[in-house]
């Protein structure tokens, strides 16, 4: 799962939440004639003061409720993370590959083992250029 497709489902599922609170609301209310709603007092009170008042500060039935939300989203989240894990430890792969290629011909060059032409030189620069990128923005975690 790549970013865009984790944005995706973790917005399809605020969405699907907020639909459900949306239908818990409109059903605590009262439908007056022009459509409108109203909502009781009680309730009123009672969402007032849990909007007020800080996560640590609510009830334990409320925090429950809150958790139960972030549970649903969990499993997306920890589904996303997997994936970015296996994909580092894949470019962690690739790039001491790359890099034991490039030792080599490192080896080669300096004991003359090989002999560059224009070309081969021109594409040992590229790759000396890319890998050093590639490492760098692999240290600055990019």
């Amino acid at each position: 799962m790549n970013k865009n497709e984790f944005i995706e489902k973790l917005s399809s599922l605020e969405h699907d939440r907020w639909c459900s609170w949306q239908k818990y609301l409109h059903s605590c209310c009262v439908k007056n004639e022009d459509g409108s709603l109203t909502i009781p007092k009680i309730l009123a009170e009672r969402w007032e003061y849990e909007m007020n008042t800080k996560y640590k500060d609510l009830p334990y039935e409320i925090q429950e409720s809150d958790r139960k939300e972030v549970y649903k989203m969990f499993s997306t989240i920890n589904e996303y993370l997997q994936h970015q894990l296996e994909e580092d430890k894949v470019i962690e792969d690739i790039l001491k590959k790359t890099e034991h290629v490039y030792n080599i011909l490192n080896k080669y060059k300096e004991n003359h083992i090989i002999c560059f032409d224009k070309d081969l030189w021109g594409l040992y620069k590229r790759m000396d250029k890319e890998l050093a990128e590639i490492l760098e923005r692999g240290k600055n975690g990019i």
